[in-house]
């Protein structure tokens, strides 16, 4: 069927990137999903905000 399958998480409430991290990591463990887009479109407003929000989940993700 498909080689790879992800899933788009969207943020609906502002500052919750450790939920997040724990949710993705809880889907990955049950189902084997390994790619997620995580969409910041409506947690920040600017290029910079969105940036900065990716690091902190990239950040978050390789603490564990």
């Amino acid at each position: 069927m498909w080689d790879s399958v992800g899933l788009r998480v969207v943020l609906w409430v502002v500052g919750r990137q450790i939920p997040i991290v724990r949710s993705t990591k809880e889907v990955h463990e049950r189902t084997g999903i390994d790619h997620f887009m995580i969409d910041s479109m409506y947690d920040v407003d600017t290029v910079d905000g969105s940036l900065e929000h990716a690091r902190e989940i990239l950040r978050l993700v390789a603490k564990g």
